[in-house]
């Protein structure tokens, strides 16, 4: 899968392998809330870490923008129900309760920090759109080495 990324394309076979070996590919269902941001190491595999690059190997993700309690805008809800989740229930309350879709990321999406960083009290975490999301979370010191610093600020 690394070989099929634009951002592997002079990387060395050697290298590629290697990420691929440190490499674990994580999977979540529709509906499951994942990735929030920013960390909280109490969500366990749920939260982002900046020990990852997460990259989207198949399906397709919402991209989730928890808004402010003084926020008036009309939002729909995620698909989600969380009576049937304890995970999911965590990681809506830690965001703090409403969110909106904001965007969708698909295959060969590469994750590397703050998704909103324009804006420094984001809070956001993904939801597979349709079916299951295969994530390959990549460690970031290997990323950074096989690719350059410039690639990770």
């Amino acid at each position: 899968f690394l070989d099929a990324l634009p951002c592997m394309l002079h990387v060395r076979k050697e290298e590629k392998a290697s990420l691929s070996i440190l490499s674990t590919v994580c999977i979540f269902e529709r509906g499951q809330l994942f990735c929030a941001f920013p960390p909280c190491p109490a969500l366990g595999q749920l939260s982002f870490s900046h020990d990852f690059v997460y990259v989207i190997i198949s399906g397709e993700v919402k991209l989730l923008g928890a808004l402010g309690s003084n926020d008036r805008r009309l939002v729909m809800e995620p698909h989600t129900d969380l009576s049937l989740s304890a995970g999911n229930r965590a990681v809506h309350s830690m965001l703090g309760g409403r969110m909106c879709a904001i965007a969708t990321l698909g295959p060969q999406t590469c994750i590397i920090g703050d998704l909103l960083a324009k804006n420094p009290d984001s809070r956001w975490c993904l939801q597979p759109s349709y079916k299951q999301v295969q994530v390959l979370l990549v460690p970031r010191t290997e990323w950074a080495a096989a690719l350059g610093p410039e690639v990770i600020p």
